[in-house]
């Protein structure tokens, strides 16, 4: 079990570097730029908006449920999009990334907030699961894009698509599990925080 554990590891590791390089530089893009593209990502938040807007919940379980079940839908998406030579995944951990960086700079240019305690409060109880999570899908995403550019180009061997398919369980078993804890850390601890910071 260890052993598969670290083969599994070294498949990754270099599309995890990747995926978590492409979601920082989303981050300082969207903090640093804010100004610049904030026309490009403000749809995305009023879309984000309106959904939350939309759903109505009578307990903190159906939030849970709601946040995990969309969550979960936005990682499978990115593994699957992996097919598109990996475009689906690499451009949705760039947005992620951009997303957070534009919205805590925003909130704490209106709020007059630290970015710091935004952060803390506000990202980091939920976001300690929910972005390696998301890393996890985007990284497995990017991985079976390189392989289809592979297969493509005449580069690869069914081996290499036996592998990657026995890590795809795995991989969709942990970004489960953690974002199982991040939908609830999101539902019920980080209100709690943002309320008392705010």
């Amino acid at each position: 079990m260890m052993q598969r554990l670290k083969e599994l590891n070294r498949r990754m590791r270099p599309f995890l570097w990747i995926a978590g390089g492409l979601f920082f530089l989303g981050i300082l893009l969207g903090a640093i730029a804010a100004p610049g593209i904030g026309h490009l990502l403000r749809p995305f938040v009023t879309g984000l908006r309106q959904e939350a807007l939309d759903l109505r919940f009578d307990t903190k379980g159906q939030l849970e449920w709601a946040l995990f079940d969309n969550n979960w839908m936005v990682s499978l998406y990115m593994v699957a999009g992996g097919l598109l030579l990996g475009l689906v995944p690499a451009v949705g951990v760039l947005i992620n990334g951009a997303l957070i960086g534009y919205v805590i700079t925003t909130l704490s240019e209106r709020d007059h907030m630290s970015p710091l305690w935004i952060v803390l409060a506000g990202v980091l109880p939920h976001g300690i699961f929910e972005i390696p999570a998301y890393l996890l899908a985007a990284g497995m995403g990017l991985r079976l894009g390189l392989l289809v550019a592979r297969t493509g180009a005449g580069r690869a061997h069914r081996r290499d698509w036996t592998a990657i398919l026995q890590d795809v369980a795995p991989i969709v078993g942990a970004f489960t599990v953690l974002l199982l804890i991040a939908a609830f850390m999101e539902s019920h601890v980080t209100p709690w925080l943002l309320h008392k910071v705010i």
